[in-house]
């Protein structure tokens, strides 16, 4: 058995509800800015994707 948990597969259906909740955040919040919104959905992204290093 593996040590490494599997990840979770990113559906589009995760993707969508991502998307809704941080275009939620910005609407209701007068103090975010893209720049916050675009780390928070890719903190939420980061475990669908796979490090590659050079």
């Amino acid at each position: 058995m593996s040590a490494v948990k599997d990840v979770e597969i990113l559906t589009q259906q995760r993707l969508l509800k991502i998307l809704e909740d941080s275009y939620k955040k910005g609407t209701e919040s007068t103090d975010v800015n893209s720049r916050q919104l675009v780390e928070d959905i890719a903190t939420f992204l980061k475990p669908y994707v796979k490090s590659v290093r050079n």
